[in-house]
């Protein structure tokens, strides 16, 4: 028996000998050596195709740049979130407590980023949070996370005032029914009443739907003049094809968030999406040398358009490495490099000009964008007007901001 307990012993030494370094074991301090990022994602399910999007321009940056950050080599370590808030806990912890990740960029739903941003808070790791966030980072402080590309509701909330202006009196919207398309929903809905638009509905199908058909009845016994779509992925893309098989076209005007018509969604939409109006701080069309030799990157790399899930993913993956040689090539304590993130701007990037606010927020360029035929006659988001320094708080000041609750699907703006 002794013999036998001291045989396991030598088996379990060996195995711990083999296994990945724990966090514990990881040191954040080293200028050398690989770099170990964990890339928490939605790879499968009605998000994938954005996912994957999301994946192949962080892939793209690796591949423009040696694979290497500050000479050090990167070792990208891509986990499967399933758009599950606790897949994405377990597939972190994963990555940070037996991986021994550096950082985590990721992930892509917004449900997730809360869950995992209350993960990493007890960890010394870092999260890099590459696409559009929920609120929850503006309201709470969250020291060692870094949301790359501001707020869901940051990016709609010029739309609203937009439409007022144009004219569209009377508007319903239909977004998906989870934490983010709540968001988007919200920083739509509060700046369009504010400036004196009427919301005389809201329809919430649930993420993943499969038939549209019932929405639309919705829709066709509505008097508005115009339509907010906060719609994600594929169900875009079936929204779209049921308003027009029910004849829909004309009836209303469709006016998109950043996602709704996306080029990730475009690509399954065709020729039909000429035309169509969205807000967005991302344009693949947009005529500028930085976002056109992305476009023309990405389309090489990978036979097809860019969409801002690409685009984010690439930008996440440059943020970070411009961090890590600010930082003297090391990642070093969570805090400090997402302070080191904050102090990073962008005269110029794919999306345009970024600076970060005084609360480490970032600031971006909005786009109004209308759908145009592009390259090789493939519909893609042009440019037709462009709002500067668009801040997370709508216009709003932090104060009175911060004096509302989150966005959900309870609270849509306005005097709580």
């Amino acid at each position: 028996m002794r013999a036998r307990a001291f045989t396991i012993t030598l088996m379990a030494l060996a195995l711990a000998a083999c296994a990945p370094p724990a966090a514990d074991d990881v040191d954040v301090h080293r200028t050398t050596g690989p770099l170990s990022i964990g890339f928490v994602d939605s790879l499968s399910g009605p998000l994938a195709g954005a996912g994957t999007d999301m994946l192949q321009g962080a892939r793209l940056w690796l591949d423009e740049n040696g694979g290497t950050m500050s000479g050090r080599p990167v070792e990208l370590l891509v986990e499967d979130d399933h758009g599950s808030t606790e897949t994405g806990v377990q597939v972190t912890k994963r990555l940070v407590e037996a991986n021994g990740a550096d950082l985590v960029i990721g992930p892509l739903a917004g449900n997730v980023g809360v869950a995992l941003g209350r993960y990493v808070t007890t960890t010394e790791v870092p999260l890099v949070y590459p696409i559009p966030t929920s609120d929850v980072f503006v309201h709470e402080n969250y020291p060692t996370v870094f949301p790359v590309t501001g707020t869901a509701p940051q990016f709609n909330a010029p739309l609203g005032q937009w439409a007022v202006a144009k004219g569209h009196r009377r508007v319903v919207t239909i977004c998906s029914d989870y934490a983010f398309g709540q968001q988007v929903c919200g920083g739509f809905a509060d700046r369009f009443r504010a400036a004196g638009g009427e919301l005389i509905s809201q329809i919430w199908p649930p993420l993943g739907s499969s038939d549209f058909a019932p929405f639309i009845s919705q829709l066709q016994r509505t008097p508005a003049d115009a339509v907010f779509v906060g719609l994600i992925g594929a169900d875009s893309v079936k929204f779209l094809k049921a308003w027009k098989d029910f004849g829909m076209s004309g009836r209303a005007t469709l006016l998109g968030s950043d996602p709704a018509f996306d080029q990730a969604v475009l690509r399954g939409v065709g020729a039909d999406a000429v035309g169509l109006v969205s807000v967005g701080h991302f344009a693949e069309g947009r005529d500028n040398p930085l976002t056109r030799k992305f476009s023309e990157s990405f389309q090489r790399a990978y036979k097809k358009l860019p969409s801002y899930y690409a685009a984010s993913g690439y930008l996440a993956v440059d943020w970070t490495a411009r961090a890590i040689a600010a930082n003297g090539g090391k990642v070093g304590e969570a805090a400090d490099f997402v302070r080191v993130m904050r102090s990073i701007d962008y005269p110029d990037s794919v999306f345009g000009p970024i600076t970060v606010d005084d609360r480490g927020q970032p600031v971006y360029s909005v786009y109004l964008r209308e759908v145009a035929a592009g390259p090789g006659n493939l519909p893609w988001n042009t440019v037709t007007e462009t709002i500067p320094d668009v801040g997370a708080t709508g216009g709003l000041s932090y104060d009175e901001y911060l004096s509302r609750p989150i966005f959900s699907r309870g609270y849509q703006g306005g005097t709580p």
